[in-house]
C-alpha cells in the first residue's frame, strides 16, 4: 500500500487546514539559522523525510504538535542536536506566546509580536463601556484601510482601484511596515479626528487669550495631539492694561491657567494633555520664563522651548547684550548680556531638560508657505511647525523590516512610502477637526507627516555601529530618498486630485511645480506605534539591550533587544549568565563573554556622546520638509558646557529645534535600562490616563 497524501492538518483551535511543507521547511531553517548549522537545502531535505514519516503513520489529519514532534525526532535522527535543542526552546517560547496572547484576550489571525499586541489592547483597540476589546488587531487594520481607501471615492477612483489600494494599505499595517499615528487607529471608520498635531495663536487680549483656552480645551478633549503656543506675542508682566487701568499678569500666568485645563481634561480619555510653550529671546518675561519649570513641580503639562533668532545666537557667541522688546509697543524694555541668559537656559535643561531651545530663523529659511507667515511653534513634540489653526496628521514607515541580505531594499520603501503618501492624503480629507478655523488650514495646507521609525534596528542589521561616519552617511541617504520618493507622490497626486488651496501663497508656485500637500516628511518620535511596529523609536538609538517601556501603563513594558538574543544565540553566547548581566545593566559594554565587534554594534544612547545625537539628528534634518523628534541622551555625569555645545552645534548644524535629558534629572521618565524590580521604580510620562470604566467603579463608604 502506498503511503498517503497529505492534504489537511489540524490546529491548536481545533480548525482544519491546507497543509503547507513549507512551514516545515521554514520552521527547521529558523533553528538551524539560529545556531548558523546549515542553510535552506539541508532544511528541505530534512522536510522531505518528515513528510515521509507522516505519511507512513496512521492519522490521517495529523496535528501540529505532532508534526513538530516528528521534526524534533529527524534533527537528532540526523545528528543535529544543537539544533533540535534550539526548535525545543523554540517550541517552548511559542507555547509562552500562545499562553501570553491567551491572556490578553485577543484573537490574532496575525501572529503579531506580543508587545505589539499589548500596546494595541491598550491604547488602540476599540473597547465596550467595560474596557473590554471589541475588535482584534485584524478588524481593527481592516477598518482603518477600508474607510481611508473609500475616500478615493469622492475623487472618481474605480471600485477596483479603491479595493487594492485597501488591500495594499491593509498590508502595511498587518505587515508593520507602515503604522500611522495613534488617532487614525483609534478613530478611522468611527468618526472622529485623525491629526496629531495642532498650534494656536496667543493674542494679546483677554478675549483671544480665552478664546484659545476654550479651543485647546475642545482639541485636548475630541482630538489629544497636544496644542503648541507662542506666547510672545502677550505684554509681559507689569505692563499697562489701558481697558482695566491695571497691570499685565504676563504670558506665565496665562500659561498656568492652560495647565490647570490641561490637567482636567484628558485627551479623549487615552492619554494626558500636553503643550508646547514657546517664548522668544527677546521677550521682558524670558527669565521668568526660562525658570517656569524649575524644580519640576509646575507646568507639568507643559514642554517649554526659547524661541531663539540668529541674532541671539550670534550675540550668543560673542558675550555681547541683547535688547528685550515689550511687544505692545515694539520699545526696548532692557538689555540683558545674551551669555548670560543662555548660561541660565542651558543650567536649568541640565538640572531637568527644560527649557528646551527652537531655532525660528533655520525653519523659516525653509517655510514652504511664506505667504501664511513665519512659523513661530510647533507641536508638542517640536516635529511640526505650524501656522496658527494648522494641523498635520502623521503615519511612520517601519526601516526595520526593509533589510534584505544586509542591503537596504529600496524598491520596496519607494512602494512603502507612495502608498503611505496617498493613505495619509487622504487622511486629510477623512479627519473630523474640533474647530472650524482648524478645518479650514488642514484642507487649505494638506500638511503630512511622513517619517520613519527602527532605523536604530535597521543599522544592526546591516552591521553598522550607530555612533559611526557610516550611520550618518545611511541616514542622508535614506531620509533623501524617502523626501524626494514622497515629493514625487506629492506631485503625481497633484495632477490626479488638484493642488493644495493655499497653493499659491506657498514656494511651488514659484518653483512652477504642482503640489498637492505643502510638506510631507516629519520625524516623530514614535512612541506607541513603535510598539505596535516592534520596532525601535523614530530615529533614535537603542536606548537599552534590555529596558523597561512606560507608554502603555504604570507598570510598563519589559523588552530585551530580539536582534541581540538572535545574534548571541547564533554566536554561542546565549545563556543564562550573560543575559543576566545585560538585564542588570542594559549594556553589553566590558562584558568579556560578548564579542567587542557585537559590543559596539549594540551601543546604546548614553553611550553615544551628545555631539554625535546632534550629528545624527541633523544628516536627518537635511532632507525633512518639517523638523524630527530627537532626544540628546546625556548621561547622568554630563556637565552644564556638555549642554551648552549641544545648544551651540544644534543651531550650527541646522537643526530646526533641540530637547536635551541628562539621566535621572527627573523623578518620572519613559525608558528606563535594565530589569528593574517589578517596574514599581519607575512612572509614566504624558502616557495613557488609567481610568476606570463605570461599570468596574468600585464603591465604599469606608474610610
Amino acid at each position: 500500500m502506498s503511503p498517503k497524501t497529505l492534504t489537511t492538518i489540524k490546529k491548536r483551535d481545533g480548525s482544519i487546514v491546507a497543509f503547507d511543507k513549507d512551514r516545515i521547511i521554514r520552521a527547521i531553517f529558523k533553528a538551524a539559522d539560529s545556531l548558523s548549522a546549515f542553510g535552506e537545502k539541508e532544511a528541505k531535505r530534512l522536510s522531505e523525510i518528515v513528510v515521509e514519516i507522516l505519511k507512513k503513520t496512521h492519522v490521517t489529519v495529523p496535528e501540529v504538535e505532532q508534526i513538530q514532534d516528528v521534526i524534533e525526532q529527524c534533527l537528532m535522527a540526523a545528528g543535529y542536536y544543537d539544533v533540535a535543542k534550539a526548535f525545543i526552546l523554540y517550541r517552548k517560547n511559542r507555547e509562552q506566546r500562545r499562553e501570553e496572547r491567551k491572556s490578553l484576550g485577543i484573537d490574532d489571525a496575525l501572529e503579531l509580536p506580543i508587545n505589539s499586541l499589548r500596546a494595541l489592547k491598550a491604547r488602540h483597540l476599540r473597547k465596550d463601556a467595560s474596557g473590554n476589546p471589541i475588535e482584534n488587531p485584524t478588524q481593527l487594520f481592516e477598518r482603518v484601510s477600508s474607510s481611508i481607501a473609500d475616500v478615493d471615492k469622492r475623487y472618481g477612483l474605480s471600485k477596483k482601484e479603491i479595493v487594492n489600494n485597501a488591500e495594499g494599505f491593509f498590508e502595511l499595517m498587518a505587515k508593520r511596515k507602515f503604522i500611522p499615528g495613534g488617532s487614525y487607529l483609534r478613530n478611522a471608520g468611527f468618526g472622529g479626528p485623525l491629526s496629531n498635531c495642532h498650534v494656536l495663536p496667543i493674542e494679546d487680549s483677554i478675549e483671544s487669550i480665552y478664546e484659545s483656552i476654550k479651543q485647546s480645551a475642545i482639541i485636548t478633549q475630541r482630538a489629544g495631539g497636544g496644542v503648541g503656543y507662542n506666547f510672545s506675542r502677550i505684554r509681559p508682566a507689569g505692563d499697562f492694561v489701558e481697558s482695566s487701568g491695571g497691570l499685565s499678569t504676563g504670558p506665565i500666568s496665562f500659561m498656568h491657567v492652560i495647565d490647570a485645563s490641561n490637567q482636567v481634561i484628558g485627551m479623549g480619555g487615552h492619554r494626558k494633555a500636553a503643550s508646547m510653550a514657546v517664548l522668544n529671546a527677546n521677550h521682558p518675561d524670558i527669565l521668568d520664563f526660562i525658570h517656569a519649570k524649575r524644580g519640576g513641580k509646575n507646568l507639568t503639562t507643559f514642554n517649554v522651548s526659547v524661541g531663539a533668532t540668529d541674532t541671539f545666537m550670534k550675540a550668543v557667541q560673542k558675550g555681547s547684550d541683547f535688547d528685550l522688546i515689550n511687544p505692545r509697543t515694539g520699545a526696548k524694555v532692557h538689555t540683558l548680556n545674551a551669555e548670560g541668559i543662555f548660561d541660565i537656559m542651558t543650567s536649568l535643561a541640565w538640572d531637568n531638560g527644560d527649557p528646551g531651545m527652537l531655532f525660528l530663523d533655520n525653519t523659516n529659511k525653509t517655510n514652504p508657505l511664506p505667504g501664511l507667515g513665519p512659523l513661530e511653534s510647533t507641536n508638542i513634540c517640536g516635529e511640526q511647525w505650524l501656522h496658527p489653526f494648522d494641523v498635520c496628521n502623521l503615519g511612520s514607515i517601519n526601516l526595520a523590516v526593509l533589510v534584505k541580505d544586509g542591503k537596504i531594499d529600496y524598491k520596496e520603501l519607494e512602494r512603502i512610502t507612495i502608498l503611505a503618501s496617498r493613505f495619509m492624503d487622504n487622511g486629510v480629507d477623512l479627519s473630523e477637526y474640533p474647530v472650524e478655523k482648524i478645518t479650514e488650514m488642514a484642507k487649505g495646507n494638506r500638511r503630512i507627516g511622513l517619517g520613519i521609525m527602527g532605523f536604530a534596528d535597521m543599522l544592526i542589521q546591516l552591521g553598522i555601529p550607530y555612533n559611526t561616519p557610516k550611520a550618518l552617511k545611511t541616514a542622508e541617504e535614506v531620509m533623501k530618498f524617502v523626501n524626494d520618493t514622497a515629493f514625487n507622490a506629492s506631485a503625481e497626486l497633484a495632477k490626479e486630485k488638484g493642488v493644495f488651496p493655499h497653493y499659491d501663497l506657498s514656494i511651488y508656485k514659484k518653483m512652477k511645480v504642482k503640489m498637492r500637500n505643502a510638506a510631507r516628511t516629519s520625524i516623530a518620535p514614535t512612541g506607541s506605534i513603535s510598539m505596535v511596529a516592534n520596532a525601535s523609536s523614530g530615529i533614535e538609538p537603542i536606548f537599552a539591550v534590555a529596558f523597561r517601556k512606560n507608554v502603555v501603563d504604570a507598570k510598563g513594558v519589559f523588552y530585551v533587544n530580539q536582534y541581540f538574543e538572535d545574534m548571541a544565540k547564533k554566536n554561542g553566547f546565549y545563556n543564562d549568565e550573560v543575559l543576566g548581566e545585560v538585564s542588570k545593566h542594559g549594556s553589553l559594554q566590558n562584558n568579556k563573554e560578548i564579542p567587542e565587534k557585537i559590543q559596539k554594534l549594540f551601543v546604546t544612547a548614553h553611550e553615544i556622546s551628545p555631539a554625535f545625537h546632534v550629528k545624527m539628528q541633523a544628516a536627518f534634518q537635511k532632507h525633512t520638509d518639517n523638523a524630527i523628534s530627537k532626544t540628546i541622551n546625556m548621561p547622568n555625569s554630563a556637565t552644564i558646557d556638555d549642554v551648552k555645545e549641544v545648544y551651540m552645534l544644534s543651531w550650527k548644524l541646522g537643526c530646526k529645534g533641540v530637547t536635551i535629558y541628562r539621566d535621572g534629572s527627573r523623578d518620572m521618565q519613559v525608558l528606563s535600562s535594565g530589569s528593574g524590580s517589578s517596574g514599581e521604580d519607575t512612572q509614566m510620562i504624558q502616557s495613557k490616563v488609567n481610568l476606570t470604566p463605570l461599570g468596574k467603579r468600585e464603591y465604599s463608604l469606608d474610610n
